[in-house]
């Protein structure tokens, strides 16, 4: 019976179909609940970052919580409270049943069969995301029935790992993400999790299909592309959105909506964002990363998007940027990837301008030797927010930020990966058109970015408008060079 119910599920080829009010939904499959895989530790959030040290199969630097999820995690172990439907919310975000058989993040009976395309890192989050929203709504939504990866024997090896049991549900193993597009593998939704140079040709015959998109940010290896990518989704009408855990997240969230309020701190008027890992001259867990040509721009963007991603939301469109930035490390090596030579800033300081008239000092190093370092405060007209703690103008005495728990709904997750398969979701079902991980705003974020990257090149402040209309755009025009040159490369060594 269980092979029976497996094959239906990921054996439905299914097609989005407008329905009178907007919504996209697919043919629903037979009703069905079968066990779902073991769930990996929860990843967690608190809105501003917090310095950590990450696993060794990671990376050896640390990095932070909020800005790159990568390799987090933390099982659920404190009970905050029971709410009146008779759920309890626990650290982690999860919501277990306590007195009511209902969820409030219930949909009906619908399973959408759901494949990741690509199995680096970062595939365990999600995992770990898709699992938590099936026991938050205390049934199987979404389903992993196919795992594609580029290097050989890496998806069978993935599956193996995270799906140990041989007799159990267990995703397909494709060898190459268009035999996706149709057949028996042929899914509801595609969580793309490819080097930022593919987010392109990967996404876009999924768009043109229908299939729903969940991608890891950024949107794309430039603004270029990811404008691209954001124009098919609105043409197409395909649902898409980009996962950026810094901002996703309950808690997040509820941080984002005290800060807008102006309760306590008044208006934001300042902010400082510094952080700096040391590498030791070694890769940000694998050597693209570093790599002009499949990553944009190294660590700053890999880390920076979280950042302008989350000043977006705190404080509205940005104007104008300027910024100095420095290469420090021409190669780097490790015993696992050997040496390689490199192309990316390791070093940016920039000064953004905010339409809201907020000031942000942001500085970002991955190229340095020493103490690593993160510091983020924000000072507004009435008092400052640092590392989870208000202070007023005038008083020494620190005090909980006063949040409003009925600002944002109960059924989000805590988890970010979770709350991104939601807006999917959502966006599915026309529960939402807004979503937090929406292309345009990812899009803006990254532009940020390359003005960043384009007032060091070229000395100026620069727009941030005309990054995003290709006025500005001499920064990017090396990033499209090297996109060229790595075409020879063995991709197979560096990821």
């Amino acid at each position: 019976m269980l092979i029976s119910v497996l094959g239906v599920s990921a054996n439905t080829a299914t097609r989005w179909t407008a329905t009178s009010g907007g919504a996209w939904r697919p043919t629903p499959p037979p009703p069905t609940r079968p066990e779902t895989p073991a769930r990996a530790d929860d990843a967690r959030t608190t809105g501003l970052p917090r310095m950590v040290r990450t696993p060794e199969e990671s990376t050896e630097a640390a990095h932070t919580v909020g800005d790159h999820l990568e390799g987090m995690g933390g099982s659920p172990d404190e009970v905050f409270g029971k709410s009146a439907d008779g759920w309890i919310e626990v650290d982690g975000g999860d919501r277990l049943l306590g007195a009511s058989g209902e969820s409030p993040t219930m949909r009906g009976p619908v399973t959408r069969s759901v494949a990741m395309i690509g199995t680096g890192h970062i595939a365990a989050e999600h995992l770990a995301g898709l699992t938590a929203l099936n026991r938050a709504a205390g049934e199987e939504r979404l389903r992993l029935t196919s795992v594609v990866d580029a290097v050989p024997g890496r998806a069978s090896e993935w599956v193996d790992r995270h799906f140990p049991d041989p007799a159990g549900p267990r995703p397909a193993v494709v060898d190459r993400y268009e035999e996706l597009l149709d057949g028996p593998h042929r899914p509801d939704i595609v969580s793309v999790l490819v080097p930022h140079h593919l987010h392109l040709d990967v996404a876009r015959p999924f768009l043109e299909a229908g299939v729903a998109i969940q991608m890891q940010k950024p949107l794309g290896l430039a603004v270029g592309d990811a404008t691209q990518i954001a124009d098919l989704a609105e043409r197409t009408g395909t649902p898409l959105v980009v996962s950026e855990p810094s901002v996703l997240g309950r808690r997040t969230q509820l941080i984002l909506d005290w800060l807008g309020s102006g309760r306590q701190i008044g208006e934001p008027v300042f902010m400082i964002d510094q952080a700096v890992i040391d590498l030791g001259g070694g890769f940000f867990v694998t050597p693209w990363r570093h790599l002009k040509g499949m990553a944009g721009a190294g660590w700053f963007i890999d880390h920076g998007v979280h950042r302008t991603h989350w000043m977006l939301e705190a404080f509205g469109p940005c104007e104008s940027v300027f910024a100095q930035t420095r290469q420090i490390e021409q190669s780097r090596q490790d015993d696992r990837w050997g040496r390689v030579e490199v192309d990316t800033e390791d070093l940016a300081a920039a000064v953004l301008r905010f339409a809201s008239g907020t000031i942000v000092q942001w500085t970002v190093m991955s190229g340095g030797r020493g103490a690593s370092h993160n510091f983020v405060s924000i000072w507004g007209t009435r008092g400052s927010y640092h590392d989870g703690s208000v202070t007023l103008s005038g008083q020494d005495e620190p005090l909980e930020p006063e949040i409003n728990l009925d600002a944002v709904p109960a059924r989000i997750p805590d988890d970010p990966f979770a709350h991104s398969f939601l807006e999917l979701l959502d966006l599915i079902d026309g529960e939402t058109t807004h979503a937090v991980g929406r292309p345009r705003r990812a899009l803006e974020a990254e532009a940020i970015v390359y003005a960043a990257l384009e007032s060091a090149l070229t000395g100026e402040t620069v727009r941030v408008a005309d990054v995003l209309t290709g006025q500005a755009n001499q920064y990017e025009t090396t990033v499209w060079e090297a996109r060229r040159r790595i075409e020879s490369l063995d991709m197979t060594s560096l990821t």
